[in-house]
């Protein structure tokens, strides 16, 4: 659509110049006429511009995939889930929208008996960079916490029991996830929506992602407020804006950064789960893609087209310069971060603070905040990352504990458009009423 427009726009403005009364004066012939010659000769320039633009069109349109449904932005459609009978998969339809590392979206749903599903850890789609799995299980509790929100709104009772098998196997942490669920979720009688504040959030769902444009403004005191009360037994959340740390968090992130496009596997990984068109994220929609940086419409084409079409601007060499120079520009547009800390770092924990952490994105979004996780100071990869992540517990998490989140948090420059997304039902095993 926005490639037609702009073809329409050029062929609007080669129509006009041949329709001028006035034409210049090295086209006119006696009389002050243009000449045959001339009229020609524009005409000519005319269908060969013309031409020139259908051509760019059909480029831009053929590499990125510009024409194509957007299957993968389906899911955020308000009526997505309407089209489900199953209660579970309604849920579900939510749970698919959550924030989640790297955007892997690492959730495996097996449907049980009639009112229940057993949530699973997709381990496959753990990155090297998640070294420890704490992204990993955080992603767990992000989806659990939108199938809390969506059953509160839609007047559902709602179970949710943690690792009902048992916890995993942490010297096969992998493997043992295969087998045993991070949650047991159970649909019990239906219930009028009474507790105060229990689908708070819910509009937010469907807009909810992280934004990593430079941030104008910080939280305001009501905000942070807001924010900090989040807080609760097991769990810290603390806003930091002192110059002082947003200097210093600034400059872990960016350091973290250069160290995490220096290591070989993680830089692979991240190149393998970067969707370059539209082909690509339709057929594996999630992982990261243009939209995760902020772009849209004609801009978003001719990126999809320019990164199929020349190889060198993803190259290694080209991405990491870019993504450092990136996390300066951002370390320098941000006036506040947000961390939240756990005592211990159990696997509930982890998956609880994940809970609260689709929490903080929600309720950001409904005051007209931002967030972009800054994951480097916290990850241990690698003996690079790991000192960096020994000086930031030194500095932010001196009496033990697991720093679990690190965030920017502020009001946004822009807004930006939502990542790609798998339907309920490619996520789903088991029985279940609905088409697939």
């Amino acid at each position: 659509m926005y490639c037609k427009r702009f073809t329409s726009g050029i062929l609007f403005k080669l129509v006009r110049m041949i329709l001028q009364k006035a034409p210049p004066k090295f086209m006119r012939g006696q009389g002050g006429t243009m000449s045959n010659r001339a009229l020609r000769a524009l005409y000519v320039l005319t269908i060969v511009l013309a031409l020139c633009a259908l051509a760019f069109v059909v480029i831009v349109s053929a590499t990125s995939g510009s024409y194509m449904e957007k299957t993968y932005a389906l899911p955020r459609n308000a009526d997505y889930s309407r089209q489900f009978e199953d209660g579970r998969v309604q849920l579900i339809s939510y749970g698919i929208l959550a924030s989640s590392a790297h955007n892997m979206q690492s959730w495996r749903v097996e449907l049980e008996e009639e009112q229940s599903f057993l949530l699973y850890a997709d381990a496959e789609k753990r990155l090297a960079a998640d070294a420890d799995g704490r992204e990993l299980m955080i992603s767990q509790g992000t989806f659990l916490q939108n199938i809390k929100l969506a059953a509160a709104e839609k007047g559902m009772g709602l179970e949710i029991e943690l690792f009902p098998d048992g916890q995993p196997d942490e010297e096969n942490f992998d493997e043992s996830l295969k087998q045993l669920p991070v949650a047991r979720v159970v649909i019990t009688e239906s219930q009028a929506n009474t507790e105060s504040g229990a689908a708070e959030g819910f509009d937010y769902i469907a807009r909810a992602t992280a934004n990593r444009s430079p941030y104008i403004a910080a939280p305001d005191a009501e905000q942070i407020e807001k924010l900090e009360g989040l807080s609760g037994e097991g769990f810290e959340i603390a806003v930091l804006n002192s110059p002082a740390d947003i200097e210093r968090i600034g400059n872990y992130a960016v350091r973290g950064k250069a160290f995490e496009y220096a290591n070989d596997t993680v830089v692979g990984q991240l190149a393998k789960i970067t969707r370059l068109n539209e082909y690509q994220k339709n057929q594996k929609p999630f992982g990261l893609s243009a939209e995760g940086e902020g772009l849209k419409g004609i801009n978003l084409s001719l990126a999809e087209s320019a990164s199929t079409l020349i190889p060198a601007l993803n190259s290694r060499e080209a991405t990491t310069k870019r993504q450092v120079k990136n996390s300066r520009k951002l370390a320098a547009a941000t006036q506040a971060y947000l961390l939240l800390t756990t005592p211990g770092s159990a696997r509930e924990q982890q998956v609880e603070a994940g809970m609260i952490y689709q929490q903080i994105v929600l309720l950001c979004h409904s005051m007209g905040l931002a967030v972009q996780p800054v994951s480097q100071p916290l990850a241990s990869f690698d003996g690079s990352v790991r000192a960096l992540k020994a000086e930031f517990y030194a500095d932010y998490v001196p009496s033990g504990g697991q720093a679990q989140m690190l965030v920017r948090v502020g009001v946004p420059q822009k807004a930006f458009p939502g990542g790609v997304r798998q339907s309920a039902l490619s996520i789903v095993s088991g029985e279940s009423s609905d088409p697939a």
